[in-house]
């Protein structure tokens, strides 16, 4: 195992940045998310760290080994990629061992590891097989296992879930995480999903437009986002967003068509055009709530409800726990905890804190 540093590593394809100076430290043993949407620099962020990519500036260690000139077979890493990338025309216990042949190593530990990597994850009665003769699940598995006998220092996942339905994505994200509870090994893990970010990671790292906009735990980045972008991008559904302009004494914020919002204390900022966000399950209904909305569509998915309306000509939604008994066509009533706000900066984006 080993930790993963990058100090102010950028990329660029000609005149075109695809990563801005970016700076992280990942301890030895973590499992880390990188997350955002397509085109926002995770993929190429991975592939660098594996030696696919090379770095127009900056460094990346490895065990605190500076790797930019390392080929990817000396960086001591192991990649699960979203295409499996199994070789077709053999078994898949010659799958696991191709790698471990190709470096001369000895039979007895090839047999070894094997059989560890399969008791692992339940590949035992899957060595005699081809991959043509496997679920979309087993192969993502043997493709886990192929870099598990690597017995590496850095395991990289691309997003590995994407060609997976939605029953084996939930499945594998559960073996992925109980394997990493077994091995604890440093993991950098890309994804556009950011529910798999939530559940998989212990810290994440949210990326937009080639640099990074936050990271933390999970429950830091949901409970504290410190920009629109991540309002907005990890939820499901994200933030409701609102433009909204602070009253002169900085305490009350007018929202277009919407009652005005008080707030328990004033903001310490100058800036009068703001967007206030809410969670969707922080939202009460009420009869004698401050804000209606007329609801458009109702999504009832067993445990819990969702109804997507409008408070005059902005887009709202609302997380009720079971099956709520609102229709389309209504109007309900919310009330609107301000412990529950969250105040950014219409022009930067950035967070204003109260």
């Amino acid at each position: 195992m080993a930790t993963l540093e990058l100090r102010q590593v950028t990329k660029s394809f000609g005149d075109t940045a695809a990563l801005q100076p970016t700076s992280l430290a990942i301890p030895d043993g973590e499992f880390v998310v990188l997350v955002g949407p397509s085109g926002c620099g995770k993929t190429t962020l991975l592939r660098m760290i594996a030696g696919l990519e090379t770095p127009t500036g900056g460094d990346i260690l490895i065990g605190e080994r500076r790797v930019n000139d390392l080929e990817p077979s000396a960086r001591d890493i192991a990649m699960v990629f979203q295409n499996y990338a199994l070789y077709p025309h053999m078994k898949v216990r010659d799958n696991l061992t191709y790698g471990l042949r190709l470096r001369g190593a000895d039979k007895a530990e090839i047999a070894r590891r094997v059989q560890w990597a399969a008791g692992l994850l339940g590949l035992g009665e899957l060595l005699d097989r081809k991959p043509s003769a496997l679920s979309g699940g087993q192969r993502q598995r043997v493709a886990m296992g192929r870099a598990i006998v690597r017995e590496p220092q850095l395991f990289l996942f691309d997003e590995p879930l994407s060609n997976l339905d939605a029953r084996l994505r939930n499945h594998m994200r559960v073996e992925i995480k109980q394997l990493h509870q077994r091995l604890k090994t440093t993991t950098v893990f890309v994804t556009h999903d950011q529910i798999e970010a939530m559940t998989l990671a212990q810290r994440v790292v949210v990326m937009n437009q080639g640099r990074i906009e936050q990271v933390g735990t999970p429950g830091e980045v949901y409970a504290k986002p410190s920009s629109v972008f991540v309002a907005g991008f990890l939820g499901a559904p994200g933030m409701n967003l609102f433009e909204a302009e602070l009253g002169t004494d900085r305490a009350t914020l007018h929202i277009a068509q919407a009652a005005p919002l008080r707030l328990s204390s004033p903001l310490d900022t100058a800036e009068r055009a703001l967007i206030v966000g809410i969670r969707p399950e922080a939202l009460v209904p009420d009869d004698q709530g401050a804000w209606q909305m007329d609801i458009v569509l109702r999504e009832a998915l067993g445990a819990e409800t969702m109804l997507h309306g409008q408070i005059g000509n902005q887009l709202c939604v609302v997380r009720l726990a079971g099956d709520a008994p609102w229709q389309e066509g209504q109007r309900i009533g919310l009330r609107v905890p301000t412990e529950a706000l969250h105040v950014f900066d219409r022009a930067s984006g950035v967070r204003i804190e109260p």
